[in-house]
């Protein structure tokens, strides 16, 4: 859903109701109205979490281990920093 104040206007006047798992802000305040709604069942970003995803995760995981292992950049660093260090921008600290 591209338009999430709409959604919230729809299932507030009744028309619907609403599984949602990505949330604008992310995550969202934990006071947030929709989380007692009874039209609204709110998931912790977990809802693309398919035996594909996970095979996914697990393979670009055990290929970035590999890559740092050869000397090479992994292709999803943890952090900005961490991908800063791979490209020789930014000196480890002794």
């Amino acid at each position: 859903v591209v338009e999430q104040q709409a959604l919230w206007e729809r299932i507030e006047a009744g028309e619907i109701a609403a599984a949602v798992d990505v949330f604008a802000p992310e995550p969202p305040p934990e006071d947030a109205w929709f989380r007692r709604h009874p039209n609204v069942l709110a998931t912790p970003h977990i809802a693309g979490g398919t035996e594909f995803c996970h095979r996914r995760c697990l393979t670009d995981a055990c290929k970035d281990a590999i890559a740092v292992l050869n000397g090479e950049t992994p292709r999803f660093p943890a952090t900005k920093r961490d991908a800063l260090l791979y490209e020789g921008k930014l000196n480890p600290v002794a």
